[in-house]
């Protein structure tokens, strides 16, 4: 019912899972931040595309955006990149500095692992975050 390819990106690999009776899909890049590329969903006989995303691999790392983008472990902008969290204060980096915030979290260009299962019915993407950012020490899996 399903079918899993992956074809390169530029630099990266775009992996899509579709179903083989509708036509509908998705499309990932497991290499920077398991950004979701492209959702096609079928409306009465055609396919639409619902996300605004670029189709230049080039994009990809220069999306100010952040479009289709996981953002972990904070959406949105930390203003100074300073938060305080049980008593302790912690300094993120800066990576908005015209505005002089942290932007959209920490794991939006790392490389997630790609499982599908036996049957390629589903993939699963995984990233294991150790904790090595000053700014979020915080060991993870996502």
């Amino acid at each position: 019912m399903y079918k899993i390819t992956r074809k390169p990106f530029g630099s990266h690999h775009i992996v899509k899972l579709t179903n083989e009776d509708t036509g509908e899909y998705v499309s990932v890049i497991p290499e920077y931040g398991a950004k979701v590329q492209e959702i096609v969903l079928k409306k009465d006989s055609r396919l639409i595309s619902i996300l605004d995303n670029e189709s230049d691999p080039s994009c990809v790392t220069n999306d100010n955006w952040h479009k289709g983008e996981f953002l972990i472990p904070f959406p949105n902008r930390i203003r100074s990149g300073e938060y305080e969290f049980n008593g302790k204060k912690y300094n993120l980096d800066i990576n908005m500095s015209n505005e002089e915030n942290a932007i959209h979290g920490i794991m939006f260009s790392k490389e997630f692992i790609l499982d599908t299962d036996i049957a390629g019915n589903s993939i699963t993407l995984r990233h294991s975050y150790d904790g090595s950012n000053q700014g979020y020490p915080f060991p993870c899996t996502v």
